[in-house]
């Protein structure tokens, strides 16, 4: 992303929009990650790892949220 590839940001920009760039997609990270385990238990990885490693599927899907219960920050 940064380099060439993608939206050729870098050094010839300065700093300030690669550290912007930066920290929003940390925060659409966080909010996708956030949105993914309230509805499954694993990553997609994960849940094939498990898959492999026992030798029978586990539940992906979740029953209830993932915070169902729990006292709001």
């Amino acid at each position: 992303m940064f380099y060439g590839i993608g939206s050729a940001m870098g050094p010839a920009q300065g700093m300030a929009p690669v550290l912007l760039a930066g920290a929003l997609l940390l925060a659409l990270q966080i909010r996708w990650s956030r949105w993914w385990l309230d509805r499954f238990r694993f990553g997609p990885v994960e849940w094939l790892w498990r898959w492999l490693t026992y030798g029978e599927r586990p539940r992906f899907r979740r029953d209830t949220p993932a915070h169902a219960g729990m006292p709001s920050a």
